[in-house]
């Protein structure tokens, strides 16, 4: 597939020239001990596929190829919150294609997603990429309009994407165990589930040599406990997802950051219970 092919080509300029290569061995050294060169290559490769699929929205061609290589299981899940009338949240990890995902999940079952994300730099092309998630159904949203935006998606019972493994610091987030080391994550997706009582899914992805698959697991059960205990259960879930395809994860992402050192004692209980 040209895809794979260009994939293959770009991924091997990245490694060569050593593209955040630190960064990358870093991320596989916290994943497994002494990551061997295949596994750094392999994951360049899906980050070269990455890239060459990214393309696809400014382009505006992002619709066609989800309509072709998009396969999906557990869509009834998603369909069944999408009928509750009350709107969910789908926690995503950045690995496979989030914004091929995003696509899927408004042109093959027409269920409204609204993207939490940040604005792109330079401004044309946020605006091409913008175009280009309209054009599959997808929303974003950006600070410091947020939450405003988030509460109207609900009002409307549609679906909140958030990728819930980027680095969020105090006090919007809360440290809990990622790779086994505890960092920074956005605790939104726990306050949000507990004061609305909405359900929280987790839609896992990944690619294969020509199609993209994705997995829409079922609602978390939403259960008593401090906003730490709550997204290390939905963090706990997304890095199971990692674990099924760690090469496709973004390993150039810069995920670990500010107080990297053990859990304190009671550190989650200090946090409030909503």
């Amino acid at each position: 597939m040209v895809r794979s092919f260009f994939g293959f080509f770009l991924g091997t300029f990245f490694y060569l020239t050593r593209f955040r290569f630190q960064v990358v061995r870093a991320n596989w050294e916290r994943f497994v001990p002494h990551p061997s060169r295949f596994l750094i290559m392999a994951s360049y490769y899906h980050f070269g596929c990455l890239c060459c699929e990214l393309l696809l929205l400014p382009l505006g061609r992002l619709k066609q190829y989800v309509l072709k290589h998009v396969t999906v299981v557990g869509s009834e899940h998603l369909l069944a919150a999408h009928r509750a009338g009350r709107g969910f949240i789908c926690v995503v990890a950045h690995s496979g294609n989030w914004e091929i995902m995003a696509a899927a999940c408004t042109l093959k079952f027409q269920v409204p997603l609204l993207i939490v994300t940040k604005s792109i730099k330079p401004k044309w092309l946020h605006r091409l990429i913008t175009r280009g998630r309209a054009q599959c159904g997808v929303q974003a949203t950006y600070e410091p309009q947020t939450m405003r935006d988030i509460l109207a998606a609900f009002k409307r019972g549609d679906a909140i994407g958030v990728v819930l493994d980027q680095y969020v610091g105090p006090p919007v987030g809360v440290r809990v165990p990622f790779f086994g080391v505890p960092v920074g994550t956005a605790s939104v997706v726990a306050v949000l589930a507990k004061r609305y009582q909405v359900p929280v899914l987790l839609i896992e992805n990944w690619r294969s040599f020509s199609e993209h698959h994705i997995v829409v697991h079922p609602p978390f059960v939403l259960e008593q406990g401090s906003l730490g205990e709550l997204t290390a259960q939905y963090v706990g879930a997304v890095e199971s997802a990692i674990d099924r395809h760690p090469a496709q994860w973004l390993w150039t992402h810069r995920r670990f950051k500010g107080n990297l050192g053990p859990l304190e004692s009671g550190e989650w209980d200090l946090r409030a219970r909503v």
